[in-house]
Parts: structure tokens; sequence; C-alpha cells
């Protein structure tokens, strides 16, 4: 194994699965971007891309660093075709009130279905649905997800997890399992589409 990179053969068991994974950058350092100029933001990419082509991996999409979503115009300048956005804060949520709380169809009972769009750029930008840590109580993100599929509502789901996420919340390795479960159960069953970042911004651009 190569000792600059951490699992490096998790790499190579995601090339070679029978399903279709994509792997998408997270930088290189892990910067805020905001904080970045812009010579400094090239040079951050250019060492992420380097990174990809050095393991014969294929970028086309990126998530940025703590959903800091800055210097657009440069994932254009190296070829990146898609990019995450962040979700509706907590706060949010709870200046709604008690109502989201009461009704069963609403946001706190469901997981958001999502549009991606093209930006001013020509990039795909991908809002995120729900950031699996975001609850402690796993059964929650389940019945979510159930809910949301057994609906009429024919948006995109996006849901994304930090690997740390693993280790301060316990119940995620009892939760993903199962929500990927359903989500290969109903996918198998022709109920949805499971598709990458790559192949979503070949739809739509």
């Amino acid at each position: 194994t190569d000792p600059l990179y951490h699992m490096a053969e998790l790499l190579d068991w995601i090339k070679e699965a029978d399903a279709e994974h994509e792997i998408a950058g997270h930088s290189f350092s892990h910067p805020r971007f905001s904080d970045l100029s812009r010579d400094q933001a090239r040079a951050e990419l250019m060492a992420m891309c380097d990174a990809f082509e050095n393991r014969g991996c294929e970028l086309d999409s990126v998530i940025h660093p703590y959903i800091d979503v800055s210097h657009l115009d440069l994932l254009y300048e190296f070829g990146i075709s898609t990019y995450s956005l962040g979700v509706e804060t907590k706060a949010r949520t709870l200046r709604a009130g008690l109502r989201p709380f009461l009704t069963r169809n609403c946001r706190f009972w469901s997981t958001p279905t999502v549009e991606p769009f093209v930006d001013s750029e020509g990039l795909v930008a991908v809002p995120r649905s729900r950031q699996l840590s975001d609850e402690r109580w796993g059964w929650i993100n389940i019945r979510r997800l159930q809910n949301t599929l057994n609906s009429d509502d024919e948006g995109l789901v996006h849901l994304t997890l930090h690997p740390h996420n693993l280790i301060y919340d316990p119940f995620l390795k009892y939760t993903i399992p199962r929500m990927l479960k359903i989500v290969a159960q109903r996918r198998d069953q022709g109920d949805i589409e499971v598709v990458t970042f790559r192949k979503l911004a070949s739809q739509l651009r």
C-alpha cells in the first residue's frame, strides 16, 4: 500500500465493484475555499487533480470541504462538471415552530427531494437533501427515506455522509446498511433509479 494514502486499497475496491460508483474530489488539503485566493484555489485544485491522475481515477465531481463552495469558475477550468451544495440548517427548521413535528407529510418526516440545476458557469449543482449525521436516532432517517420513496414525489434524493461521522455517531453503522437495502430493493423493483453525479450531469447538460 502507498503510505501517502489512508486505505489506498479502498479506491481499488470501488473501481472494481460491480455497482456503478463515482469517486469525487474533496480538495487536496481540506481548506475552506472561500479563505483562499484565486491562485491558492487553483493550486489546491491542481494538486487534487494530480492525485486523482496518479491513482488512475477519473475526476468529474467535487464535494467542497465544509460545503464551502467558492471559485466555481476554476472547477470548469479543470474539467470538473458537478459539485454539491449544502442543506437547509437546523436553525431554519426550528424557526418554523412545532408544525413540522406534527404533520406526517412535512419536511421533518420525509427526506426532502432536491432539483439539480446548471449554474452560470455551466456546472451542474446538486443540493443535498440531508446530512445523515444530523440526528442521533437512526430510525428517523430510515422512516424519512421510506416515506419519501412511498410518496408521489419524483425529485432527486441526495444524502451525504462524512467518514468521521461513523466514529462520532455509532448508530450510523446500523442505519446506513438498512437504508442501502431499502434503496436497492426499490431500485431492483424498477421504482427508482440510482445515478452517479457523472451520469446526472450528462442528463442535464
